[in-house]
């Protein structure tokens, strides 16, 4: 069997331990005002997509493959659509997005990755993350990270789009550690 302890409030005092039972499957907990459920597996899923080609292009990019050898998914796959991305389910999910950029003219060259996301299935959409590449390196990783709250998996939707790319530069591809986007999913909405 096993334990939680919660420390109460300055207010409240003292600690509060429940037992969990036997087995590893979720627990509710119910409060005067509010229920949580609390999960045996940590995080609730987790789910990776690489860029399998160069991005060269200012345009949403659509070129993801799911990264699958050598790397462990939990739960449900995303899908992926024209570079749509929907969710298996809904929650709070963390998205990362690490890119390798290649630029032409180190001087001059500046691109950039904007994370976009729907909660009416891309008839409108929010920038919600805006990631620069450059100008003072000619090649190198950059990462950014967005919260997301999926309340409806019919309609809320995530996609990314490039933009300021030279002729020549790109968005680096065709590796599973090159332009690859993570999507984990930390609990319930």
């Amino acid at each position: 069997m096993s334990e939680i302890k919660i420390q109460a409030n300055s207010s409240g005092g003292g600690v509060y331990t429940l037992q969990s039972g036997t087995g590893s499957t979720d627990r509710t907990i119910t409060l005067p005002d509010a229920t949580t459920t609390l999960s045996a597996n940590m995080p609730l899923g987790y789910d990776s997509w690489y860029l399998n080609t160069a991005q060269t292009s200012n345009a949403d990019i659509t070129a993801w493959t799911r990264r699958t050898t050598n790397y462990l998914n939990i739960g449900d796959a995303m899908t992926v659509s024209s570079g749509v991305f929907t969710f298996p389910s809904t929650g709070i999910y963390k998205i990362e997005l690490f890119t390798l950029a290649d630029f032409v003219a180190a001087t001059s060259d500046q691109a950039n990755i904007t994370i976009k996301k729907s909660t009416d299935n891309f008839s409108s959409s929010n920038d919600v993350g805006f990631l620069i590449c450059g100008p003072t390196w000619v090649a190198g990783h950059a990462h950014i990270d967005y919260m997301c709250d999926v309340e409806n998996t019919t309609t809320h939707k995530i996609k990314f789009t490039a933009g300021g790319l030279a002729t020549g530069s790109k968005f680096a591809g065709g590796s599973t550690t090159y332009t690859y986007v993570s999507f984990t999913k930390l609990g319930e909405t």
